[in-house]
């Protein structure tokens, strides 16, 4: 629309304005506790009445001429010379100099930014980017998991956050609404074990306490529900808090689950499913793909249903499992799934 205006000769030319707000949050974000203030941003086309490049130079040219009569005022001069007889050091004239400057620039905005109002018309905002703008927060608290949030329909979406430099960071194409959360997680039972800070780590970030609860992530010897487990794998996929975990992971993932049962335990193949279609959709990489080296290595286990078996055959292939005594269809431990879990992010970051 707006190049349309300009060649039509309705608005000379546009430019394009950045706006940005911050503001402190003393609420808990998606039940977390804010590290950074919430930052909001818009991304506007302004036309205007004027031909930009000749305007800016023009206005530069003004800055330069206001800078340039400052250093010929003569009470300008008669100050730094009284500064310079009174003993002033290199350092605090150079300071007196600097904040001279500062004033000039501070003025030099405001008249900007007046002019600007006075020859803009129309105004378009956009709703998304043709590139990835990265929000960061810097030296993050090394003892928290910290993840970034956008404001959309009403609520705070977890948004896919990684390492970036001392902080963390999230890449967004549109404008809109974000902050940065801390979350704790403490597992003892996990203390002191192999996998144990990354397993934390995993649970920390996706919230997975909201399906196993602490009273399960401490006692590692309970047995897993398929209300946990299709729970954690949606959460891990990407499914927004408070929807069904099963109807989501049916309808945008294509992942066949039923609901039967929900808080019964899971049976052992049809968590190593889940886990491996985890795996597929982490990595873009089809378990039907992976190369089997041994097919002797499930044939011992017995009541394997057809439509799991490529998906616990990919497992153990993979070093993800290795208990060839399973049951396919006995129950399995919270220790186990949290240490394919673990297992998982070190072959591909979870």
């Amino acid at each position: 629309k707006i190049h349309e205006k300009v060649k039509s000769g309705s608005m000379k030319d546009y430019y394009i304005k950045l706006s940005f707000n911050w503001r402190d949050v003393n609420v808990l974000v998606d039940g977390n506790q804010p590290t950074t203030q919430q930052v909001s941003y818009k991304v506007e086309a302004v036309g205007v009445t004027k031909v930009i490049e000749s305007w800016d130079n023009a206005m530069l040219k003004k800055f330069e001429d206001n800078v340039d009569a400052k250093g010929k005022d003569a009470e300008v001069i008669k100050l730094i010379k009284d500064k310079v007889k009174a003993g002033a050091s290199d350092q605090e004239i150079t300071s007196y100099v600097a904040s001279i400057i500062k004033s000039l620039h501070v003025e030099f905005i405001k008249t900007v930014e007046n002019e600007l109002e006075k020859m803009s018309t129309d105004k378009f905002n956009f709703a998304k980017l043709d590139r990835n703008v990265v929000m960061v927060a810097k030296n993050t608290d090394e003892a928290l998991t910290v993840n970034g949030y956008e404001f959309l329909g009403g609520q705070w979406i977890l948004e896919e956050t990684v390492s970036f430099a001392l902080g963390r960071s999230i890449n967004v194409n549109r404008p809109g609404t974000f902050i940065f959360t801390g979350r704790s997680v403490v597992i003892n039972a996990l203390e002191g074990t192999e996998n144990g800070a990354a397993i934390t780590g995993i649970v920390t970030k996706y919230a997975l306490e909201d399906f196993f609860g602490q009273i399960s992530l401490e006692n590692l010897n309970a047995s897993v529900t398929r209300d946990m487990m299709i729970g954690s794998v949606a959460r891990m996929a990407g499914a927004p808090k408070g929807i069904d975990s099963a109807d989501w992971l049916n309808k945008n993932k294509k992942i066949s689950v039923s609901k039967r049962n929900a808080y019964q335990p899971i049976e052992t193949q049809e968590a190593l499913y889940l886990l491996m279609s985890l795996y597929e959709m982490k990595t873009n990489i089809k378990v039907s793909s992976i190369k089997v080296r041994n097919y002797n290595t499930v044939a011992g286990i017995t009541d394997l249903d057809d439509k799991y078996k490529p998906y616990v055959r990919a497992a153990f292939e993979t070093g993800l499992f290795s208990d060839k005594g399973m049951k396919a269809r006995g129950e399995i431990k919270t220790k186990d799934i949290l240490n394919i879990l673990g297992s998982l992010d070190k072959k591909i970051k979870i």
